[in-house]
């Protein structure tokens, strides 16, 4: 890994706590880079980088997708459209610009269904890979999209399901960490501590007092009650992330390359496209 370039991810479904996340790194002097978005939903900055959403966009529109689509993509149909090298050369100059000597971040929800087409380039680009995985109720998830983009409850449970099944589907062999965005309201220090542990990188002072003051704002945690009201079928989700709730006391997520997790995963994301599939069929 001291030969390599070293970029840190973080995964995890649409307001899932990957902001809080992010902003996090500079902690413990990671460079996340400085073209932040911003929006009225997020005030405090999403940390995404802009040309890295843009291509993760356009590559779903290219797969014929969205951010909230249920389908899965199908990346061995894309690998032979006419755009696809084009695709890989806009990626791999985007990483060579940004992922430059040291120690990088990079956070995109959509990363969690697009790891496909990116580990390959990641790989070819000579980059040492961790992932920080964020873990959120999906039952505030779910509310928490319901009122910004009006997905219904159900939809917004199984988009929950996929993001965090693919991207621990797809991230298996690589270092990584779950973390859950409410433990940083509750005890920030010891999250930062089990980071620090993980990434073998010292919590900088001054970097960890501004966090607290210029960025971690209790006012900005909604939806956190989970009597929302919810679809039968969202118990699939809701039981997913019970049973990854313990995997965060793991120091290194060990747990979660077992082959029993691949099969549940594998499981509860075919159950997600059964019921998609009869909906249609019902509609």
């Amino acid at each position: 890994m001291q030969n390599k370039k070293r970029l840190i991810l973080v995964l995890g479904m649409h307001r899932s706590g990957t902001s809080v996340l992010t902003r996090a790194l500079r902690v413990f002097g990671v460079d996340i880079g400085v073209q932040h978005l911003a929006r009225r939903d997020n005030p405090k900055g999403f940390f995404e980088q802009i040309d890295f959403v843009h291509l993760n966009e356009a590559l779903f529109e290219a797969l014929g997708l969205h951010w909230d689509s249920l389908e899965t993509p199908s990346f061995a149909v894309f690998s032979k459209a006419a755009c696809a090298q084009e695709f890989v050369r806009k990626a791999r100059a985007f990483l060579r610009d940004f992922c430059h000597e040291g120690v990088v971040g990079l956070k995109d929800p959509r990363l969690c269904r697009l790891l496909p087409f990116w580990l390959p380039l990641f790989s070819l680009e000579g980059l040492a890979v961790s992932c920080l995985i964020a873990l959120r109720a999906p039952d505030h998830i779910a509310a928490s999209l319901a009122k910004r983009d009006g997905l219904t409850l159900q939809h917004a449970s199984d988009l929950w399901t996929l993001y965090m099944g693919e991207a621990i589907l797809m991230s298996q062999g690589l270092p990584r960490l779950l973390l859950c965005y409410d433990s940083f309201f509750e005890n920030a220090h010891d999250e930062l501590e089990r980071i620090a542990s993980f990434l073998k990188r010292p919590i900088l002072p001054e970097e960890e007092s501004l966090f607290y003051s210029a960025f971690l704002d209790h006012s900005l945690r909604h939806h956190t009650s989970s009597s929302q009201g919810y679809c039968e079928e969202a118990r699939h989700a809701r039981a997913f992330y019970t049973f990854l709730m313990p995997l965060m006391k793991e120091p290194d997520a060990r747990l979660l390359e077992s082959p029993s997790m691949e099969g549940k995963i594998m499981r509860l994301l075919q159950r997600v496209q059964n019921n998609r599939v009869r909906r249609q069929s019902l509609a």
